[in-house]
């Protein structure tokens, strides 16, 4: 096995349909495999750009794919669908550069089980990851469809086997109630998402983990269906807000608000402090500074009542989005 990859021509590898970080795209016409060119395009999302801009720089990719020999001179990937479809793109509207072949380290006699322990190193805990619901859905059909039991998946991933269970709960949650809804309902809200939209992922994980939060939708005459309808609905300004839905729920009038313009506007009635003159102009360095000197000298007491309160761990939840927003789109790369 060449570690360094042997160049294959890209036309005589095939893609993975079961690609993990794709496959709920097709996973409801499953009598009707995607073709080649369906596949390629769903690779090649707006989460794979900085991917692409990097092969191009590079005029080629440091890691090889791994294939799997599955006739004569015909290969199948099963880690590098995504590398594969950029290298196909660039070849076909003539990129400058050699897009034709590929850097390959072929696997002559994996088995299954062994490609599942690449995958899972490479993308549920190494350095490719796929989105939080890809890797849900690799971890449900790990164990429900190829009977791996939890104490297996965790030796394999590294990880703890509650966070395991928690992801499996949270995809069967989302097929069982949000895919419904989303599939028999006309939707009317802030932003309403008429599609399954993986990205709501986190939402629907942070409603999961908490008892306190499924226990606040119950207490105030709601069901795990009506809290999977305000996502689609769009009510959930960020995935994250579901953390103060016990806040917003308690109190009659943030309740009503949110019910017809979401969180953004909920929120506001929430005992959240007022800025000052001051704070409000100061520089975002001077800011940044004060908040790691702060944080540096904060006082157990504090960090005590800024834990147990659910607005104030979610403004600082919302510091640290909002600051890594600000770099990611600003700072990074430029």
């Amino acid at each position: 096995m060449d570690q360094h990859g042997t160049p294959i021509s890209i036309d005589n590898i095939e893609f993975d349909q079961s690609n993990p970080r794709i496959a709920h795209i097709f996973e409801e016409d499953q009598d009707n495999p995607p073709s080649p060119d369906e596949m390629s395009r769903a690779l090649r999302d707006e989460s794979s750009e900085s991917l692409r801009r990097s092969i191009r720089q590079t005029k080629g990719i440091k890691n090889p794919i791994k294939v799997t020999p599955v006739g004569n001179n015909t290969y199948r990937v099963f880690e590098g669908n995504t590398r594969l479809s950029i290298y196909k793109a660039f070849n076909n509207k003539g990129e400058p550069g050699n897009w034709s072949t590929i850097p390959c380290v072929i696997y002559e006699t994996i088995d299954q089980e062994g490609i599942d322990e690449i995958l899972v190193q490479d993308h549920i805990v190494g350095t490719q990851p796929w989105s939080a619901y890809a890797k849900a859905r690799y971890l449900h059909n790990l164990h429900t469809h190829k009977d791996y039991d939890v104490t297996q998946i965790a030796a394999m991933c590294g990880i703890g086997q509650a966070e395991i269970l928690r992801s499996i709960e949270t995809y069967v949650f989302m097929n069982k109630t949000y895919r419904t809804i989303i599939d028999s309902e006309e939707l009317n809200g802030p932003s309403p998402d008429p599609f399954f939209n993986e990205r709501k992922y986190t939402a629907f994980e942070e409603y999961i983990r908490s008892d306190a939060r499924s226990e606040a939708v119950d207490l105030a005459g709601y069901t795990d269906e009506d809290f999977s309808r305000w996502v689609a609905k769009g009510l959930f300004t960020k995935n994250e807000d579901v953390r103060i839905i016990p806040e917003i729920l308690k109190h009659e009038t943030s309740r009503k608000i949110f019910l017809t313009k979401g969180t953004r506007e909920a929120k506001k009635l929430l005992d959240t402090p007022a800025l000052s003159k001051q704070l409000k102009e100061a520089t975002m360095v001077s800011l940044c500074k004060a908040i790691i000197e702060k944080s540096n000298s904060t006082e157990s007491r504090e960090i005590k009542s800024i834990s147990e309160n659910q607005t104030s761990s979610m403004l600082v939840y919302d510091a640290i989005t909002e600051l890594k927003s600000f770099y990611d789109v600003f700072i990074a790369d430029k």
